[in-house]
């Protein structure tokens, strides 16, 4: 995704570009690179918004009409270029807000499809699921993990990635 923002970039002759980048989903906008752009937005550092493709943003409809509407009403140029789109305007809302609409739609379907196979394979007998009363996590590595994230004033994460078996969601979920 960045190889390609970073073409469109310098197709475009743009050298200065800060960049937030999150590891997560767009299904969820509390992430930390996303709350770090929401704060340049505000603050009125950005003129121009480059993302690989718009359901990065949000994947709900409700946030993304909101976050992307928000982001044209203050002038900021908002490029897809995955889509090959800019947003700007009358016309980029209404093609933003359907893509996101698509985006959300694409959401529900896949959890419909992943409830229906584990359905099918509880019928078969070959899904049982987690066992009751047990966790994914180890509470023990739970506490370490937060001991070390303590001495480093929750400032950085990189460390887990080699360091524990559990995906960044699941340590997010902590």
């Amino acid at each position: 995704q960045r190889e390609e923002i970073q073409k469109w970039l310098d197709g475009h002759q743009i050298q200065d570009a800060t960049w937030f980048e999150d590891k997560s989903t767009g299904t969820n906008t509390d992430r930390p690179g996303f709350a770090d752009l929401q704060k340049a937005v505000f603050n009125g550092g950005i003129d121009t918004i480059v993302v690989w493709k718009l359901d990065r943003i949000s994947r709900s409809l409700s946030d993304g009409i909101q976050i992307i509407c928000n982001w044209l009403d203050k002038n900021i140029r908002l490029i897809a270029t995955t889509q090959q789109m800019d947003f700007n305007g009358a016309h980029g809302k209404m093609i933003a807000s359907i893509l996101v609409g698509v985006a959300e739609m694409e959401i529900s379907n896949l959890k419909e499809r992943q409830s229906a196979g584990i359905a099918a394979a509880k019928k078969k007998g070959k899904y049982t699921g987690r066992k009751k009363g047990t966790t994914k996590v180890d509470p023990q590595k739970v506490r370490d993990f937060f001991w070390k994230w303590s001495q480093d004033n929750f400032q950085h994460r990189e460390w887990i990635d080699g360091a524990y078996v559990y995906s960044r969601p699941t340590i997010d979920q902590i």
